[in-house]
């Protein structure tokens, strides 16, 4: 009986990163030139950048890559505090490597690594059933206002913006200053850190577009445009906002906001004008430490919202580790903590997603029986689409 060849799993190195994209490239159906992961992710694969180091593979005893999984550092901030997660791209095997188990060799390898550094959870774009045994779920508040010219027009008729709009260029410093500035800003309660240096990669990556806007008082703020969809909106007042909206709308039929549901002026805003509006979950995340994440998101939601007072303990059977945990509302304020009492509700891991984190209502809700802290829940989890990997 031949001897099966043996193999290694490792994190990559520099040597590794033509045939990396090559693997992906090839397993995802990308055909290297016109489509390919250096055009769709510049901000992973662009020039001089080392993608294959924050990757797990599975190599041969040649050294080929058989398998691989992107495990890529994210920060969050929420309130003026630094959180860390990771988030898991370029999930892929070769297809004559596929039925081995190793891609749940790189996956274990990635989560494993992600829970010793300390992370509070892993963001991945993916398929929910091939990933919710690997503890994601599809969560989050997706907020989608779809405008219409037509609903714009009748709105406001009349209007003209006094602002101007252009798309930004790589060469165009003093706009990607701005952007920086304002991105880096206490004003802004919830987002990803993003370095200056990677700025336009990381706007440009997921072949969108983004634009900025100006007016007399100078700049007013950002989007970023991929087809119909607009996945960023940022501005530096809302007086601007309605400007920029109209300016976006400009020779197109209809545009979809996407928008965090922390976003409360914006979304007020394009509630006004919206043809259509939904919420849905459209990312997969697993949480890794319940008590930090939870923590930075009942602060996030006590931000915008007010929310009834009380205590609930939970004991969760979590993907990561087992917590039972105090989540407290006082004077406006949360806190989450750590605790011996005995708890309101027992929950494993996948169930506490669903609980904590999307709109579906679990068994599990109907466990809290005060009505007004059930409504604490679905927590304001989500990523802007520059951000994500």
């Amino acid at each position: 009986m031949e001897e099966e060849a043996k193999i290694i799993i490792t994190r990559g190195k520099a040597d590794d990163n033509a045939e990396y994209v090559d693997l992906i490239n090839y397993a995802f159906g990308f055909n290297g030139m016109e489509s390919s992961f250096y055009k769709l992710l510049p901000k992973l694969f662009g020039k001089e950048r080392n993608p294959a180091a924050d990757t797990y593979f599975v190599k041969d005893e040649k050294g080929r890559l058989l398998a691989c999984a992107g495990l890529f550092p994210l920060k969050m901030r929420v309130c003026g505090k630094c959180y860390k997660a990771y988030g898991i791209g370029n999930v892929a095997v070769h297809p004559a490597m596929r039925g081995k188990g190793y891609m749940k060799a790189v996956m274990k390898a990635a989560t494993d690594f992600a829970i010793n550094d300390g992370a509070i959870m892993l963001i991945l774009s993916g398929k929910r059933t091939r990933y919710d045994h690997f503890g994601f779920e599809k969560c989050g508040t997706d907020a989608c206002y779809t405008l219409t010219s037509k609903t714009l027009f009748d709105r406001d008729p009349n209007f003209s913006p006094s602002l101007t709009i252009k798309a930004l260029t790589p060469d165009d410093a003093l706009s990607l200053d701005n952007i920086y500035r304002l991105h880096s800003s206490e004003k802004r309660h919830f987002s990803f850190e993003r370095k200056r240096e990677d700025l336009y990669d990381i706007l440009v990556s997921w072949q969108s577009t983004p634009y900025v806007f100006y007016g007399n008082e100078g700049f007013a703020g950002w989007a970023v445009v991929k087809g119909n969809e607009v996945n960023e909106l940022v501005f530096g007042d809302v007086k601007y906002a309605k400007d920029m909206i109209y300016l976006l709308m400009r020779g197109r039929n209809y545009l979809s906001f996407h928008l965090p549901e922390c976003d409360v002026q914006a979304a007020d805003l394009l509630w006004y004008y919206a043809e259509t509006v939904y919420v849905g979950a459209d990312l997969c995340f697993n949480i890794l430490n319940y008590e930090r994440a939870l923590s930075a998101l009942m602060e996030l939601k006590c931000s915008y919202e007010t929310l009834s007072e009380g205590a609930l303990v939970f004991e969760i059977d979590g993907f990561a580790k087992k917590e039972r945990l105090e989540i407290r509302v006082e004077n406006g304020k949360s806190r989450v903590t750590k605790t011996d009492g005995e708890a309101d509700v027992k929950i494993g891991h996948l169930e506490a997603m669903q609980l904590f984190f999307t709109h579906k209502a679990p068994p599990s809700r109907e466990k809290i029986k005060n009505p007004a802290l059930r409504a604490w829940f679905p927590l304001p989890i989500y990523i802007y689409s520059p951000d994500n990997v």
